[in-house]
């Protein structure tokens, strides 16, 4: 790694690190366009700010349609041999990739990394690849991991407990938010005009499956967002496959439906949760730690949450809402602003301490004894 000549610095440089980011719309993606927006809009003028990513998720996101600071595998050497490693890495994507480990530790003198929740830790079988080995890889590498709820926090704490790695590290909350725009188009074709949305894929743990039953035997109209190809699963419930979705029609979805259902036995926030109370919806969801934690933090919106013990109840819950007390809520003011106003803290307190030599020195060497064992 070459370090920087701070005589051609006059702002500290931040490399947002998505070289892993999705070519597809969903909650990581949608992480990572806004944060970057509202964090470059933001602190611009405070810091030199660098987006490194793929081509392809260029193109699908349309990112250098709005920056020009976009860099990717073989631009960003460029920006090394002319000023040395970035001053800080900041990493907004699942902490399991080794590739990514390896470009962030790379070019990136500090490393903050995000971990929504550790699910890919306990379904380490679902990947061609070790994720407890590159998770446990990532968290040696970085000097701050953050979280996205204390849910997520404390199962990570759990989990880890007696890793001594995890000792030095600065752990944080920032709870996240959506971006949710309401839809231009207001005059799609969809199968049902009255409707409750399902959201979920096919991941066992998000329990698609098992809300289709609960609902099946019921009069009244579903729509799936996730869960394998677009398909009749019955006459009144219909998915849609997510991920390539136009973002229009997701958010008319959203905005036109009864109520949002998100049976999920396990999240490390639940955007989905976010995007119905913006919209004004009742979310039906699992009662768990985690939803108890995001019912107390959105406290005006308590009334919208809805919960079941039993998947059996959600049908149940669907017949009651119409007979439930019209919802009285203020409009959601929150936005990505206030997560970039939140890192842009915790980005200044790992910037404040100097830099560590012999930890750069012990981060490499760990990154060449793996690489020439692989």
């Amino acid at each position: 790694m070459k370090l920087p000549d701070d005589k051609l610095y006059q702002k500290k440089q931040i490399l947002f690190d998505y070289s892993m980011m999705p070519l597809s719309y969903g909650g990581t993606s949608e992480y990572q366009v806004y944060v970057y927006e509202a964090f470059h809009r933001l602190y611009e003028e405070k810091y030199d700010i660098f987006l490194y990513t793929s081509y392809k998720a260029d193109k699908y996101h349309k990112l250098s349609e709005k920056y020009d600071n976009i860099l990717y595998p073989d631009t960003i050497t460029d920006i090394i041999s002319k000023f040395g490693a970035f001053h800080l890495g900041f990493s907004a994507n699942q902490l399991m990739f080794y590739d990514q480990l390896v470009s962030i530790n790379k070019y990136c003198l500090k490393i903050i990394q995000i971990m929504h929740d550790i699910m890919m830790v306990r379904i380490n079988n679902h990947f061609p690849f070790s994720v407890h080995k590159n998770v446990e890889l990532g968290i040696k590498l970085s000097d701050a991991i953050i979280f996205d709820s204390n849910y997520s926090k404390n199962d990570f704490l759990a989990y880890y407990s007696n890793l001594n790695i995890i000792k030095d590290k600065q752990l944080e909350v920032v709870y996240i938010t959506t971006g949710f725009i309401p839809p231009v188009k207001t005059d799609y074709e969809i199968l049902y005009n009255d409707y409750y949305l399902i959201v979920g894929n096919e991941y066992k743990h998000k329990a698609v499956k098992e809300a289709i039953e609960s609902v099946s035997d019921i009069d009244k109209n579903f729509i799936i967002i996730g869960y394998g190809d677009n398909k009749h699963i019955s006459k009144h419930i219909y998915n849609y496959g997510c991920g390539h979705l136009d973002e229009d029609f997701l958010s008319f979805l959203y905005a036109n439906c009864k109520a949002v259902i998100i049976p999920s036995l396990y999240e490390g926030f639940g955007l989905p949760i976010t995007i119905g109370l913006k919209n004004k919806k009742r979310v039906i969801v699992y009662d768990n730690e985690l939803n108890r934690e995001l019912q107390n933090h959105f406290s005006e919106y308590k009334n919208n949450f809805l919960f079941f013990d039993r998947f059996e109840e959600i049908g149940g819950i669907v017949n009651k809402i119409d007979t439930l007390p019209a919802l009285v809520t203020t409009e959601y003011n929150d936005s990505w602003d206030r997560v970039a106003i939140e890192l842009e803290a915790i980005f200044k307190n790992v910037l404040s301490a100097d830099v560590d030599i012999e930890k750069l020195k012990e981060r490499m060497l760990y990154m060449n004894i793996i690489e020439e064992g692989k």
